[in-house]
Parts: structure tokens; C-alpha cells; sequence
């Protein structure tokens, strides 16, 4: 792979599941990846379908999207289908056994260790991220990429393409959706990426899909406040399982700091992809109401430090300026208290204040603590995949967005109380941000 510079970074910051007998020409379990032997053909496991199809020369499982009756991807649905073909509750799927198994390894991290191994918690990260990404097989999800004219000496549709392919590589095994475009642009050639959506939403016949509600051009807009292009952003199209990825190049007034843009927008897609986009005209709701403010953005802020870089030395700078920035939050209580309170009230009916006391106040904006989950939201995620692995925390929101609360959910995953686990990840963080002070 080639190497990505963290120049780059900071610039770009830039299924349905049916369960039918396998073909007898691919008797063996599938699995995402796998080798299979017949172009076509299908293999099914408890939750997923699988299709055997021809990549790079090589005939492998890619998990099954079954195309609707009018061809339109929009209104694809990821629903189960009994063998009678009636539609049955889909869940998301998950693609590691639960709970995860201790390790044997001597030097593995654990949750009773954790607070012994704090300075060997990045390095063990990177090389579990970066393994994830080595061993997982390309999943094909269409998509599209549009770069403004003016920025196309500087991003390149390859730059963008190896951030995209990381990405779906990293969450793999996962649902992804259906359809994604990703628009680059900066302040000036707003016009032109709105113009890009349009012709999308209506090459797709987005209009045309019930429960649709156009928001697509109005994020592009959102993503430049003032004219000030120092934001990002992600969303759904209602009422379907596509999706679309707002990418701004900054002025030279306010450089980036948040590395990787692109893998944590696509995160954002697979987050709300958990669910099926085409049963609810309401996802965003669900969503927030359903993960915990710190996992919303730190879950798939982390990522991004790998998924951007692709080397130690890219990880750890932006780890540093990622996860050791307050962003103007005022948190003043950087204790392990403070920090743990912070985890544990995290959602859209109760938070904390600057002093690190519950409060009932949706943790969302305005509220200035969300602005933490990038920084000490990314931290707590890096704790959790140095422990589990980076898809343990992914099936977290796979539960979650199953029905599971995220105390169930931890206790699934992990075997440990998620308040006990809190209470360690808050001393973690609290001996970091002492040994390193973040930036207000």
C-alpha cells in the first residue's frame, strides 16, 4: 500500500439477507473474502447472504444486496427474507463471535492492565487497525467521486479513492449501504458541488422514494459556515441506504486538525447504516438518541488516525492533534472522575457541565462538551481496540442499533459492566491528559 503522507490527511481532511440452502458447489461456510467457486452462486450463513463473485482475477464471498424490481438502489432494502419470501426483521450484522475471547498472549492488553500498559496503548492500536485493513478483501459498494475543478492539481480522484477503499476495508464484514458520492469542494465552488448532488439525486430518483427529504445541498452548504470551509459532513438520503460525504478543502486562515475527513464521514455512513435506511423517515433521531455522544464521534473519529496515515509516525501526529484538543469545549475537570462522568452521561437527555458534573442537557450542539468526542471520545475508542480489537467496538453500534442498550451491549462484547469499564478508561485518559495537557 502506498503510504499515505499526513499532508494528505490534513488537506483532505480530507442487504438483504436471505436464507436459502447454499449452492452445492460452495457447501463450506462462507465468509466475507473467502475463497468461493462459482460466479453467482450463493452461500448463507445465520445472518448474512453471500454472492460468489470475480475480483482481481480471484472468485470470492462479497456479502449480497439484493437489487430492487425497479433497479433503483434507493429503494433497496436490507430486510431478511424467509424462504416463503416474506420479509422478516433484519438485524445488523456482526462478524466476530461474541463475547470476545481473552487472549492468551502474555503481552496483551487487558481492562485488569490497561492502567500498567498506558504508554503501549498506541502502538498496540496501530497494529491491530492497520492488520484489519491488511487482511480484509475490498467489499464493492458503488460510489462516486467528485473533486472541484479548481482543487483537482492538488486532490486527485487515487488520493481519494485508496482513503475510501481503507475505509470500506476497516469496517468490513459490517453493513455499509448500498450507494455513497463523496463531494470535495471548498468555498468557492459551492455552487458546483450542489449542482453535482442535484444531478445524482436525480439520476437516482431520490424524489421519487417514499419518506424522501432533500438535505443533501443544504449540508454542502453547512459544511462552509460563513464562507469559513473548516468543516465536514455526512448524512443519509431519507428513506433509503445511500448516502453522501461532504468533504471541504480549508482556507489558508484555519488549517485542518482534524486528520482524516473522509474516513470519519464514511464512519458516519456506517453508523446510520447499522439500520435499514429505507423503514424509517426518522434516522438521524434514532440514531443520536441511540448512541452515546462520546462513541457517536470518538467511535469513528479514532479510525481515521490509522485509516488516513497507513504508518506509525502519521498515527501517532494525529493522535496527538486529535486526541489531545478540548476544541473550546471549557471542560475545566480533567480528572478521572470527570472523565468518567463524561462517558457515562453522554447522550440526548443528560451530559456534564465544564466541572465534570451530570447535568440534565443533551449532550448534542450547542452543548460545548460534544465537542470533546473527537479528542477524549477518540481515546476512549482507542482503549477499547487496544483491548478487543477494532471490531469489538463496532459491534457495539451493530447491538445498539439491534435494541441493545450500551449496557448491554458492553456486557455482550465485553464481558465487563460497561460503568466498571468507564471507570477505568476515565483513569486511563486523566494519567494522559496529566502527562500531556490538551489544548483548550
Amino acid at each position: 500500500m502506498r503510504k499515505l503522507s499526513i499532508l494528505t490527511c490534513l488537506v483532505l481532511l480530507a442487504s438483504p439477507l436471505g436464507l436459502t440452502p447454499a449452492n452445492a458447489a460452495n457447501a463450506a461456510t462462507p465468509k466475507l473474502g473467502g475463497a468461493c467457486s462459482k460466479v453467482g452462486s450463493f452461500g448463507d450463513t445465520p445472518n448474512i447472504r453471500y454472492v460468489c463473485v470475480k475480483i482481481g482475477g480471484k472468485l470470492v464471498w462479497q456479502q449480497w444486496n439484493k437489487p430492487s424490481s425497479n433497479n433503483n438502489s434507493a429503494n433497496q432494502s436490507s430486510a431478511t427474507t424467509s424462504q416463503s419470501g416474506t420479509p422478516t426483521a433484519s438485524k445488523a450484522p456482526i462478524p466476530i463471535t461474541l463475547p470476545i475471547a481473552k487472549s492468551s498472549d502474555a503481552n496483551a492488553i487487558t481492562f485488569e492492565n490497561v492502567l500498567t500498559r498506558i504508554s503501549d496503548i498506541p502502538n498496540a492500536v496501530f497494529n491491530k487497525e492497520e492488520a484489519l485493513i491488511a487482511a480484509s478483501t475490498l467489499q464493492v459498494i458503488p460510489h462516486d467521486i467528485f473533486i472541484a475543478p479548481a482543487l483537482q492539481s492538488t486532490v486527485t480522484v487515487k488520493s481519494v479513492s485508496e482513503m475510501v477503499d481503507r475505509s470500506i476495508k476497516y469496517y468490513s464484514g459490517f453493513r455499509q449501504g448500498t450507494y455513497f458520492a463523496v463531494y470535495v469542494y471548498n468555498n468557492a465552488s459551492i455552487a458546483w458541488a450542489k449542482k453535482q448532488y442535484n444531478s445524482v439525486a436525480a439520476t437516482r430518483k431520490y424524489s421519487a422514494v417514499k419518506n424522501y427529504h432533500d438535505r443533501g445541498a443544504q449540508d454542502i452548504e453547512a459544511a462552509c459556515n460563513g464562507g469559513d470551509c473548516n468543516g465536514n459532513n455526512a448524512g443519509m438520503i431519507s428513506g433509503t441506504n445511500e448516502g453522501y460525504l461532504n468533504i471541504t478543502v480549508d482556507n489558508a486562515n484555519h488549517p485542518f486538525i482534524e486528520s482524516g475527513s473522509i474516513a470519519h464521514e464514511y464512519g458516519h455512513i456506517v453508523q446510520s447504516t447499522q439500520w435499514d435506511g429505507t423503514k424509517y423517515d426518522n434516522l438521524n433521531d434514532i440514531k443520536n438518541k441511540t448512541y452515546p455522544g462520546w462513541l457517536f464521534m470518538g467511535g469513528i473519529n479514532q479510525p481515521a488516525w490509522t485509516i488516513c496515515t497507513g504508518t506509525l509516525e502519521g498515527y501517532m501526529q494525529s493522535r496527538s492533534q486529535q486526541g489531545f484538543n478540548l476544541r473550546r469545549s471549557g471542560l475545566k475537570n480533567l480528572t478521572a472522575q470527570g472523565i468518567t462522568n463524561y462517558l457515562l452521561y453522554s447522550s440526548t437527555t443528560e451530559s456534564i457541565d465544564v466541572n465534570g458534573k451530570k447535568i440534565s442537557k443533551s449532550v448534542l450542539p450547542p452543548n460545548p462538551i460534544f465537542e470533546i468526542g473527537n479528542s477524549t471520545g477518540g481515546l476512549a475508542t482507542e482503549v477499547l481496540v487496544a483491548i478487543g480489537g477494532p471490531q469489538a467496538v463496532m459491534a457495539l453500534h451493530a447491538l445498539m442499533a439491534n435494541g441493545d442498550s450500551m449496557d448491554v451491549a458492553f456486557m455482550k462484547v465485553y464481558s465487563t459492566p460497561w460503568p466498571e469499564a468507564a471507570k477505568i478508561i476515565g483513569q486511563v485518559i486523566a494519567a494522559e491528559y496529566a502527562q500531556t495537557p490538551p489544548s483548550p
